[in-house]
């Protein structure tokens, strides 16, 4: 996520025990097999990421998931998610924040350099309205509601729309949250959208990704090669594209290292595990929308196979990410 945070709709209440937790934890309450298929769509290609629940336990459950891109399936990979419970963060202070005319009482949390403004309390509890750091600003500019209707099932969703700037650069970023198991039910940038488009309860059924949508790289075209100034137009585009996509992973790269060393061990107090939590879902987006960059960028690239190690990378790096994920949204309520 290019300087996004994904102020998501989390309880700022922590579970009184471990059990409570697992009880309350939206994928406890899913049977073994169920699964939710996303799809991310830019510049004209869709990649298709599947979440199942494998298998639950008292306090862990486990996830399997797989990408879909460009018509292949990368490997499934399987995350154990651990449910503990967390302990409550106290706020260093309160205020109201305005958004879009509206006041919200707020509690004021400062963990290792970020301070967020909470809400306290209303339909909008737990929401962050407002985060700083050292290097990047964050602030809720609207709030709502709506219903999000996928084949038959509906969500009633809380709708965030912010904006964030950092290195000069603001990114504005839309977001529908509601409670179920993946959480995000759609999310919309200027270069991006990520949406809810299928779900089931067996995962072993899930239909294949739909045809004309992603596809395989087309054979070879029996036309004439390109004439030169159009193999340069091409070769310009890759390297554009390219340039975007390393500009990313440099952004994601010490969200990583940073959400990485989070894990162990994994912060106690709920508000840090949101703050976590945003971090990881931000740095998870970059990759997301780099990965997609770099497949854009391999057929006109001046070194396709070092294109093709960069994609492959990032898939490994993705699949820890949602791993991380998964494990800080197990100890969430």
């Amino acid at each position: 996520m290019r300087t996004l945070v994904a102020a998501a709709v989390l309880c700022a209440a922590a579970p009184a025990s471990a059990q409570d937790a697992a009880q309350a934890h939206p994928w406890m309450k899913e049977k073994p097999g169920a699964w939710y298929r996303m799809k991310t769509s830019m510049q004209g290609m869709e990649m298709y990421m599947d979440t199942g629940l494998k298998e639950t336990g008292a306090d862990f459950y486990i996830l399997v998931m797989q990408t879909h891109m460009m018509g292949n399936a990368q490997p499934a990979t399987e995350s154990r998610i651990e449910i503990k419970a967390a302990e409550a963060q106290k706020p260093v202070g309160e205020e109201e924040v305005e958004v879009d005319g509206t006041k919200h009482a707020c509690d004021i949390y400062e963990i290792q350099g970020a301070r967020s403004w909470v809400v306290r309390d209303g339909k909008f509890k737990g929401q962050v309205l407002r985060m700083e750091t050292a290097n990047m600003k964050m602030a809720v500019k609207k709030l709502g509601e709506e219903t999000v209707r996928v084949k038959d099932r509906e969500f009633a969703c809380i709708v965030v729309d912010s904006e964030a700037e950092a290195a000069g650069q603001k990114n504005a970023t839309k977001m529908w949250f509601a409670a179920y198991a993946m959480g995000t039910v759609k999310m919309e940038t200027s270069a991006s959208k990520m949406e809810l488009v299928d779900f089931g309860d067996d995962w072993s059924k899930r239909p294949a990704v739909p045809a004309g949508e992603a596809k395989p790289d087309p054979k070879p075209d029996p036309k004439p090669d390109p004439a030169p100034a159009d193999d340069a137009k091409a070769k310009a585009k890759a390297a554009k594209l390219i340039d975007e996509a390393n500009a990313l992973v440099k952004d994601a790269t010490p969200m990583f290292k940073d959400v990485a060393a989070g894990m162990d061990p994994l912060p106690a107090g709920t508000t840090q595990l949101k703050e976590l939590l945003k971090t990881a879902e931000t740095c998870e987006k970059k990759l997301y929308d780099a990965q997609l960059k770099y497949e854009l960028a391999k057929r006109d690239a001046e070194d396709p196979k070092k294109i093709g190690d960069r994609i492959k990378s990032i898939d490994r790096l993705l699949g820890k990410m949602q791993g991380y994920i998964q494990t800080i949204k197990g100890k969430l309520k």
